[in-house]
């Protein structure tokens, strides 16, 4: 990644840091998060010798309040930078994610995805505001990272420390042991909810759930020894059993409020919590196969059917959808769409919401109503990326699955011309059938200076293509349906990409720059088209 780019984004943090001070003294609504100041005290508590539960409204792990004694030393806007620097952190990890497991093989493409996180005003507001997330960010990804990596040591202590940190991340424990136990070569459909009981057997997955067990004990215990079982209750207990009756993005919030006189009201809250665990549980099952979109499908579905919801709680799973969208099929039109009606939906809420708490206006009401709104929207939005998520692992199964039948047709076809194959002679087999049906099509290739060199066919008429009989050749997944029209054009690319990579060791051979039939380019991009396709063809063997 480009540094120019950090530091552009480094320095707009930077700019909101300084305007926060200014923003701060003249307006109403202030700039700087209030939990800010809460971080701040805590660490003067902690300096003086004492508690940072001293003030109630302290509700994290002691280790943040360690984080901001720089705080009280050396400048008070110390923690803000100290949040900015960790969300550039953040964009690094994305990238290195990004490149090392080739989610996105174009390097502008990587760049650009990546720019969505460091310029994107939500996350530069965030941590410029002085919100702690981006420590959880950075305690997450890194769990995720050395968990693809294969490195489960590593990752089993960034998990623990995560989740001491925030219990929410406990979430990935059930895609990050499915993970594991992918990783010993076991079909896929072995790691699933039939056979759970066998994947919690598994060595490395022992390992893994005791290190990082180990590491959440070992903090807990250590802070426990310090502060007591007043670090237990505000630290996991108050989140466990918080009920925020106060106005939030949660559709609970209302109801809550007026129910919590009732003699159900604890039966409520217990029936409350099922929706949300079931569903975040499927989720993880079912998409642990991708684990950066199982990650960042549970924590969409966490946030948004959480009993206590705030803006900071997005950023839990936006922090994933840099690694979620080259795995989408989705039009630019479409995502403009769900990008406005996401927006749309907070902008609603906060209206109401200021209309309430500063103009004291009775619109309480309305204010639930529109975080029934905003909960819609969200449900609407997880369908929408699931359906292109669907689509693109369709798109890339097709392609992998004619990828292979192409090379084993010629693997098994002592016939086939070693220099080339032309697009639509797949094996001799088939091209008299396609000849015959295209008899004004000009020849495949030309020799020039005795080497042959490839010219990729265009203008066939691809719906005379003999698809049937090479379907009835591959062993075709049962739940795969595809159609007649996208046999024919997968199998055709499929075969257009192969004329393109033996062009080009055409074109090495006589290294003949000035007159070349297919641009080198283009070429390039058909390689990487193909080792993109061989390395898929594993994953689904």
């Amino acid at each position: 990644m480009e540094k120019n780019i950090l530091v552009i984004a480094s320095l707009i943090r930077v700019f909101l840091i300084l305007y926060s001070t200014f923003h701060d003294k003249y307006f109403e609504v202030k700039y700087t998060d209030i939990d800010y100041e809460v971080f701040t005290q805590a660490a003067k508590h902690l300096v003086d010798g004492g508690s940072p539960y001293l003030k109630d409204t302290y509700k994290y792990t002691p280790m943040l309040a360690y984080l901001m004694i720089p705080n009280v030393f050396l400048h008070i806007l110390f923690g803000k930078f100290f949040f900015c620097v960790l969300d550039i952190i953040v964009a690094i990890l994305l990238h290195r994610i990004l490149n090392d497991f080739k989610i996105s093989e174009r390097t502008v493409t990587k760049t650009t995805i990546v720019c969505f996180w460091l310029f994107n005003p939500f996350t530069m507001t965030i941590s410029s505001r002085g919100n702690a997330e981006s420590v959880q960010m950075v305690l997450v990804l890194l769990a995720l990272y050395f968990l693809m990596k294969n490195w489960y040591l590593y990752s089993a202590v960034f998990f623990g420390l995560s989740v001491h940190f925030k219990l929410y991340s406990i979430i990935y424990v059930v895609p990050f042991l499915l993970k594991i136990q992918c990783s010993y070569n076991v079909p896929l459909y072995q790691s699933r909810l039939k056979n759970g009981v066998y994947v919690f057997l598994k060595k490395r997955v022992i390992l893994f759930s005791a290190v990082s067990f180990g590491t959440f004990v070992f903090c807990g215990l250590i802070m426990f020894m310090r502060f007591g079982m007043e670090f237990i209750e505000n630290t996991y207990f108050f989140h466990i059993f918080r009920v925020d009756i106060q106005h939030n993005f949660s559709f609970y919030f209302y109801p809550l409020k007026y129910f919590k006189n009732l003699p159900y009201f604890s039966t409520f809250k217990s029936i409350a919590f099922l929706p949300q665990l079931v569903t975040v549980v499927w989720l993880g099952f079912k998409y642990s196969a991708h684990l950066p979109f199982a990650c960042f499908l549970q924590t969409f579905a966490f946030v948004s059917l959480n009993k206590v919801c705030t803006s900071q709680y997005f950023i839990w799973y936006i922090v994933f959808l840099p690694l979620v969208c080259p795995y989408l099929q989705i039009s630019f039109q479409r995502a403009i769409v769900i990008i406005i009606s996401w927006l749309l939906g907070q902008i609603v809420w906060l209206f109401l919401a200021y209309l309430l708490e500063f103009k004291k206006y009775d619109v309480e009401l309305y204010v639930w109503m529109a975080s029934c709104l905003f909960l819609c929207i969200n449900v609407g939005i997880i369908h929408q990326i699931i359906r292109a998520f669907s689509l693109k692992q369709r798109s890339i199964i097709e392609s992998v699955t004619y990828y292979k039948v192409c090379k084993k047709m010629i693997s098994n076809n002592e016939d086939v011309d070693d220099d080339l194959m032309v697009a639509g002679n797949i094996s001799k087999d088939f091209s008299e059938e396609f000849n015959s049906t295209n008899p004004d099509d000009d020849d495949d290739f030309h020799v020039e200076n005795g080497e042959k060199t490839a010219v990729v066919s265009k203008g066939r008429d691809t719906n005379r293509f003999p698809f049937t009989r090479i379907r009835s050749l591959m062993k075709m997944d049962p739940d795969l349906t595809i159609s007649s029209q996208e046999s024919v054009f997968l199998i055709t690319k499929a075969a257009e990409l192969f004329v393109q990579l033996q062009a080009l060791e055409a074109y090495k051979k006589t290294k003949q720059a000035k007159r070349k039939t297919v641009q080198k380019k283009d070429l390039d991009a058909a390689i990487a088209e193909l080792d993109c396709m061989a390395f898929l063809e594993g994953a689904i063997d």
